[in-house]
């Protein structure tokens, strides 16, 4: 297999699902030095971490083309699509593959609990019936996933199968969505009065997390 792949709509339907991520570069189809920089990382510092590929095609959905070149990271467990936009030099690459090559935000499920369990991280969790709904909060919080990426996991939960999570932590079906960070032996819900932003959660985070604040559990 080429190191970097041209890809076709069908080549990324069929790529984007496999085990390794897929890094997709799109921009000037004759950048011939951005693809130079792709194709020596895909060679080396990525290449057992992510598939890599470009596609030139403007129309495709998902697949945000500029006349500069960016880079949109596919991953079958991920509830978002994390992109980068930065300088396009070996640096910069390699500092956001080291961010996405796990899933920024995660379903909630077995799998994934074990996995959060092992971390010792706090979750923050965004609780919602709809999926379309899960998703695009999940992209709205992409931004404060990475930044948080060594301190807080996060997950999307399907709030319809896990009822049963709501009432202990004081979430009501008719407020959501809702977002919720929890510890090991505290909870923090964010106010369902508020709109879920990546600006109102970073501040959430800060206030919870790194201030004095009272948890859930201490007020019942």
């Amino acid at each position: 297999m080429e190191p970097v792949i041209e890809l076709d709509e069908q080549r990324l339907a069929v790529m984007k699902n496999l085990s390794l991520p897929l890094m997709v570069m799109t921009g000037d189809q004759n950048d011939y030095a951005s693809l130079d920089i792709l194709t020596a990382l895909a060679k080396a510092e990525l290449s057992q971490n992510f598939f890599v590929g470009v596609m030139w095609d403007p129309s495709f959905p998902n697949i945000h083309h500029k006349t500069t070149p960016s880079v949109t990271v596919f991953n079958s467990l991920d509830e978002t699509t994390p992109r980068y936009g930065g300088r396009f030099d070996r640096e910069g690459l390699l500092g956001f593959a080291s961010l996405v090559s796990q899933p920024l935000v995660r379903q909630f499920d077995m799998s994934s609990l074990v996995s959060f369990m092992k971390s010792g991280l706090p979750i923050g969790m965004v609780y919602s019936t709809k999926e379309d709904e899960r998703k695009a909060l999940a992209d709205v919080l992409s931004v404060v996933a990475m930044k948080h990426r060594e301190d807080i996991n996060f997950a999307t939960v399907d709030a319809t199968k896990s009822e049963f999570f709501l009432e202990p932590l004081g979430l009501q079906v008719d407020q959501l969505p809702a977002f919720v960070i929890q510890t090991d032996d505290r909870v923090f819900k964010f106010s369902p009065d508020m709109t879920i932003t990546p600006e109102a959660i970073e501040d959430f985070i800060q206030r919870t997390l790194y201030s004095q604040t009272t948890p859930i559990a201490a007020q019942k």
